[in-house]
């Protein structure tokens, strides 16, 4: 049974590889989500414009966040260990 969503409820997705990767896994984990979690905010953030496309048009409901390859950090895992 699905949790019910409390209004505060955001989820971020990150994925960052290849279309074909982000759509076969990004996809999936984003209908998880919305069954899951039916109401919750859901967000994916991802690394062109092109791949932003094929999720919204897939998930028109799913807010998208884009970053080019530049403003993407060369060491991912260095920022983390600040939270």
């Amino acid at each position: 049974m699905a949790k019910l969503a409390n209004k505060n409820d955001k989820v971020l997705i990150i994925r960052m590889l290849a279309a074909a990767d982000v759509c076969a896994i990004g996809l999936p984990a984003i209908r998880f989500f919305m069954q899951q979690l039916p109401g919750a905010d859901i967000h994916f953030l991802t690394f062109n414009d092109d791949i932003a496309k094929i999720i919204s048009a897939s998930e028109p409901n799913v807010h998208m966040h884009t970053l080019s390859a530049e403003q993407w950090p060369d060491d991912f895992f260095k920022p983390w260990s600040r939270f």
